[in-house]
């Protein structure tokens, strides 16, 4: 350690350390002054007392002077002694001579008092109550019964002051509420006021030791050795009075204790973490954290239970860390103290246990009691630090029975396969995961929270890649959401919302005074375009066009009727064009063919028509085949009957003579054709119809005109009227004319769509969901005029938009549809996200991690059972373990011990009757066997001042540990700091700090507190 840091521990221990000493007259032991809490005796001599008190150990009883019988109830009209000037409680009541107001001492047990019975009982009922609250609260007596005083003063102060010399502590006793008060000796050490010594070295006068003497005439040789100490001063002397009172060293001892010079090991102690810990320098700590799940089952020691915070307290001291440790009442404290304690002594370590409190220490050595380490554990917080008894504790510690050491191997195997397997679903229950660095738990919580907050019907949304969203994007989301889902609440529903379907960026109010405009003359050039059609079915009987792709039919329409001419309404309606058109082609081909060949006709008489052509071109073929045909007579008459057909000379050729026939046998054929469909072919064809003299272009174009009207027909453009005007004659020009005004009007409207369009970033196929040829005229219409009236709206929307586009950049985009149809509201942004997200991340963790996908509640469940029993097995286990090694660790006090060992020391002790040695000379000499038999010491601040001699290197511990450390002041801890090399503070910083109730008793101040009542005397 560096000088700089020595000086500045050096220096603030000492400041500390004066906080301590009280030398001030305020002090009882230098200035005693009889109050309302003191009794003066008045009938015994301070020899007599100590010898009865003391060396025969018997009761006392505390008598009232003699008077005439009063009774309480006049008593209570007498003056209390809040009422009654200290002064007058110094002597017996006025007039009244102490030699006549005393009573005639008959039983030797009396300790005459100058007080009238019903004070004394009050007195004496205060004096018990607090002496027992002290004792109760602080731990350590504080009434005694003072015998002989020293009256000195100092130089040139006329003011004698009293002291008092030999204090003996005492407690009272009553059988029964109401009755007399007795007075006992505690059996506690009487030792020298030390006070008064000190303040007396001040004045060049060394106050003799007071060593209990064991001959009746010890108390009045030590008052004549105090009184040869004081002859040479002035006005000084020494007095027999005695006086009970509260009186206390305890600030005084622990002053002295803390002389460094005690201390052979000073330099050593100074240098340690602990000290420069308490005094805030800095010391390097690379200590690692113990992983408390990693220590086998054998190694740990626990007695009682011990949650994982406990233990993490308990495994950072067995590693040598100092600790201050924070927790209000019921947190457990008191059970981590008593692991701690059995852990440390399972360690081979030494345990010095600090109570302010009797009562937080009493909690302690109840538990330790209670699981059989009690008495391993040496109590020594004042009251309870009496010679005899500590020896008759340590005596039956070592005469204790060893027990067997209990087998735990299995236990220990088992236990550290179910934590395994336990913690190994807790960390994957708890390990954070992907980027948000949530774990599978919290995913639960955010999950349940939110179906909860839905009551179980969470719009479902699927986050794309939710495994890379980190917290930060989360956060942006949530935040942009939430401003587009607060924008939407002031806009209709999407579905309502006439803007949907735009995006017409940013609308400062001159663009939208040219977006109503342009509008307007929307509505207008509509409204023309409506009549205009409106007016062309009605005169020419198309039927309705509500689209731009009727109205491109109607355009064709309307140039194949332009191109009519009068026909037979029934040649127009009649469906046998629909059915049969390829006859009415058919029977065309065959005129034309007909009309073509008719000519062979004229070159054969009409008689022809009754010859069976087809049986004489047969019979021609055959007989002019032959080579020899003019020597065949059937030749000749054959040929004979062809020639009378023809009109004219009939050709030589034979060949001619066939095919002239063949051609007559055609031209035959189609005519006898055409007349057996003339009537189909007139209903095809009406009046046109004529066979002999056809208009045969005429007919063509006609078929291929009725065709095209027929399909326009059968589409429903053509109405009965447009076959009126038709059938009647149309002027295909004036239609031409009238539908090209209409085309112009559509034009017009088309062309302030598109700008619209553009203007406002849509189209038809956003707005309408069709392409823009099928969207009705009617529907452009409704809308330009829903947007006409809410323009108002217009840049909220666009604002929207923005918003909108700035949360498509963000991870949380895939909630906007939920938004936009109004299933959600601002309000349920983050529980619809996080519910969302953290179904998807565990679907994706139950995926990836097996123990989260395997795990099954009940088998699960059944572990956690099994453990928490095998846990309460160790436990109880552990006692024994424990148990059975510290009896292992038992020193050999009886038989076998060297002469002048502590071994030695120890067992003459025992053995012997009265006059032991005092405790605090006992610990020095035998503390090492001391801590083998109790390796845990119990005490007070006190206490350890009292008892634990500094120069002792026996007297050390590894560990301390301060148990409500707000109770505790600072100077008064340090003892306990000094002793030990690690520690561990426990308390409540929100705990009231210690009070000054019980300094105040002890003070030579006045009374300020109220006596005992005559009812709670008779309580």
């Amino acid at each position: 350690m560096d000088q700089s840091a020595r000086e500045i521990i050096e220096r603030e221990f000492e400041n500390l350390r004066e906080k301590l000493l009280d030398l001030t007259m305020r002090n009882q032991l230098l200035n005693f002054r009889p109050r309302s809490r003191t009794v003066e005796v008045v009938n015994h001599d301070p020899e007599y007392i100590y010898s009865y008190l003391v060396l025969n150990q018997k009761k006392m009883k505390l008598a009232p002077r003699i008077e005439e019988e009063e009774t309480l109830d006049s008593e209570e009209d007498a003056p209390s002694s809040e009422d009654t000037p200290s002064d007058e409680l110094e002597g017996p009541a006025e007039g009244i001579p102490l030699e006549e107001n005393l009573m005639e001492v008959e039983d030797e047990n009396i300790l005459q008092t100058a007080l009238t019975e019903a004070e004394l009982q009050r007195r004496l009922f205060y004096i018990n109550q607090r002496a027992r609250t002290m004792i109760q609260e602080q731990g350590y007596n504080i009434l005694y019964l003072a015998l002989g005083f020293l009256e000195w003063r100092t130089e040139g102060e006329p003011d004698i002051r009293r002291a008092p010399l030999v204090l003996v502590p005492v407690s009272l006793e009553r059988r029964r509420a109401g009755s007399s008060f007795s007075l006992r000796w505690d059996g506690s050490e009487i030792i020298t006021n030390m006070s008064l010594q000190a303040r007396l070295r001040e004045e060049g006068v060394e106050l003799p030791e007071f060593s209990m003497p064991s001959s009746p005439g010890g108390v009045s040789a030590y008052l004549k050795r105090v009184e040869g100490a004081v002859s040479s001063m002035e006005g000084w002397g020494v007095t027999d009075e005695v006086q009970l009172g509260f009186f206390s060293f305890t600030k005084f001892l622990m002053y002295m204790d803390l002389d460094p010079s005690s201390y052979p090991n000073w330099d050593e102690i100074v240098d340690r973490p602990l000290l420069k810990a308490l005094f805030s320098i800095e010391i390097d700590d690379d200590s690692e954290e113990v992983d408390i799940d990693s220590i086998p089952y054998r190694d740990l020691y626990h007695v009682v239970d011990a949650d994982s915070s406990q233990i993490a307290v308990i495994e950072d001291v067995k590693a040598g860390k100092n600790l201050v440790v924070e927790g209000p009442p019921g947190t457990g404290k008191s059970q981590t103290i008593v692991n701690l304690i059995a852990e440390l002594m399972a360690s081979g370590k030494t345990v010095l246990f600090v109570s302010e409190k009797m009562a937080a220490l009493e909690v302690v050595k109840s538990r330790l009691d209670s699981i059989g380490l009690g008495r391993f554990c040496l109590e020594l917080h004042s009251h309870k630090a009496r010679k005899k008894d500590v020896l008759n504790e340590l005596e039956a510690t070592l005469m204790e029975a060893e027990a067997d050491r209990p087998e735990a191997e299995r236990e220990f195997r088992r236990i550290e396969k179910l934590r395994d397997e336990l913690n190994e679903y807790r960390r994957a229950l708890h390990e954070p995961l992907y980027s948000i660095q949530l774990s599978p738990f919290q995913l639960f919580g955010m999950k349940e929270r939110a179906e909860k907050y839905f009551k179980g019907e969470l719009p479902f949304v699927r986050i794309p890649s939710p495994e890379t969203i980190t917290p930060d994007e989360w956060d942006e989301a949530l935040v942009e959401l939430r401003n587009l889902a607060k924008l939407a609440e002031l806009l209709p529903p999407l579905q309502e919302n006439p803007w949907s379907g735009t995006d017409p960026g940013m609308m400062l109010p001159s663009d939208v005074r040219e977006l109503e405009i342009l509008l307007e003359s929307i509505m207008k050039t509509a409204d023309r375009l409506t009549a205009s059609l409106k007016e062309f079915q009605e005169r020419y009987g198309f039927m309705r066009v509500k689209t731009p792709a009727e109205l491109r039919g109607l355009a064709e329409v309307v140039s194949v009727v332009a191109e009519s001419r009068p026909f037979d309404l029934g040649v127009l309606e009649s469906s046998i064009w629909d059915r049969y058109r390829a006859d009415a082609f058919t029977l065309l081909d065959k005129l034309e063919s007909y009309t073509r060949k008719r000519e062979i006709l004229d070159r054969f008489h009409e008689s022809v028509h009754g010859v069976d052509l087809e049986a004489l071109l047969r019979d021609y073929l055959k007989e002019s085949s032959s080579r020899i045909k003019f020597l065949s007579g059937r030749y000749r008459k054959i040929r004979n009957e062809i020639d009378a057909l023809y009109v004219g000379r009939a050709p030589e050729n034979d060949y001619e003579v066939v095919e002239d026939l063949e051609n007559l046998m055609d031209v035959m054929s189609l005519r006898e054709e055409l007349e057996r469909y003339s009537g189909v072919a007139e209903r095809f064809f009406g009046p046109m119809w004529n066979p002999e003299n056809p208009p045969l272009e005429d007919l063509r174009a006609t078929a291929e005109w009725i065709v095209r009207f027929r399909d326009l027909h059968s589409d429903g453009m053509i109405s009965e009227r447009t076959l009126e005007c038709i059938s009647r004659g149309l002027d295909g020009e004036k239609l031409l004319s009238d539908f090209e005004d209409i085309m112009e009007i559509y034009n017009e409207l088309e062309d302030k769509l598109s700008r619209l369009q553009k203007g406002i970033n849509t189209h038809a196929h956003v707005l309408f969901n069709s392409m823009p040829e099928d969207v009705p005229f009617r529907a452009w219409r409704s809308r330009v005029k829903a947007w006409s009236e809410a323009l108002n709206l217009l840049p909220l929307w666009s604002q929207y938009l923005e918003k909108k586009r700035l949360c498509m950049k963000t991870r949380g985009a895939a909630f906007i549809p939920i938004i936009e149809s109004g299933i959600i509201r601002m309000d349920d942004i983050r529980p619809a996200m996080e519910g969302n997200l953290a179904d998807a991340l565990l679907e994706r963790a139950f995926r990836e991690i097996p123990t989260l996908y395997t795990f099954i509640g009940d088998l699960h469940e059944a572990k956690i059972r099994e453990f928490r029993e095998l846990d309460s097995r160790i436990i109880e286990l552990n006692r024994k373990r424990l148990i059975h090694q510290l009896n292992s660790n038992m020193p050999t006090v009886f038989g076998g011990a060297a002469p002048n060992s502590e071994e030695s020391i120890l067992s003459g002790e025992f053995t012997r009757k009265r006059g032991h040695m005092p405790l605090r000379k006992l610990l020095k000499l035998a503390g090492g066997t001391v801590k083998r038999i109790k390796p845990c010491f119990m005490m007070s601040p006190l206490s350890i001042a009292q008892y634990l001699d500094p120069r002792s290197s026996q007297l050390q511990f590894d560990v301390v540990i301060f148990d409500e450390a707000s109770q505790v002041k600072p100077e008064d801890a340090l003892g306990a700091f000094l002793r030990a090399r690690t520690a561990v503070v426990m308390g409540d910083t929100n705990q009231l700090p210690p009070t000054s109730f019980f300094d105040q008793m002890i003070s030579a101040e006045e009374d300020s507190e109220d006596e005992a009542t005559a009812a709670d005397i008779e309580s």
